[in-house]
């Protein structure tokens, strides 16, 4: 009786243990995801706000 809920308990902190682990591979993988589009809109925005600067001094 006693092997049995041992065996129980570990399979079940197994599960939630493993459903963890998948849980942060894929926030690291949509971290990569994320950041690499981030930056390429984060440069589209700079560069919008240096040609309204420039667009503002011509005035």
């Amino acid at each position: 009786m006693l092997t049995q809920s041992l065996i129980i308990t570990l399979l079940g902190m197994g599960g939630v243990f493993f459903f963890l682990f998948l849980m942060v591979c894929s926030m690291h993988v949509l971290q990569g995801i994320v950041c690499t589009r981030q930056k390429e809109i984060l440069d589209k925005i700079a560069l919008a706000i240096i040609i309204a600067q420039n667009n503002r001094f011509k005035k």
